[in-house]
């Protein structure tokens, strides 16, 4: 594992402030400063997006008109699931003593 750090490390040397100095303590304090107040900028934008996106689902999801029958063997098809829980619990239990 470390090496893979030496080999990161060593590609992007360029990329480190090698000096411990105040003056580069605060240019790295601004620059975390500014990256974070980016990604809060940001943070309305993306929430737009996301509504936009769960809307347009929505309304494609409503578009779709649903038949009796295919509501009634939707229904049907929830409760065999649920009833082959059920009976897999009692084996499980019964099995388990």
């Amino acid at each position: 594992m470390s090496g893979v750090i030496k080999e990161l490390t060593a590609r992007h040397a360029n990329a480190v402030v090698r000096s411990a100095t105040p003056e580069a303590w605060e240019t790295t304090a601004e620059l975390r400063r500014q990256l974070l107040y980016t990604h809060l900028n940001a943070l309305p934008a993306r929430a737009g997006a996301a509504w936009q996106e769960l809307h347009a689902l929505k309304d494609k999801a409503l578009a779709k008109q649903v038949t009796l029958g295919e509501a009634a063997t939707f229904g049907l098809r929830c409760v065999e699931v649920y009833a082959f829980y059920c009976i897999g619990k009692m084996i499980g239990a019964r099995s388990a003593q």
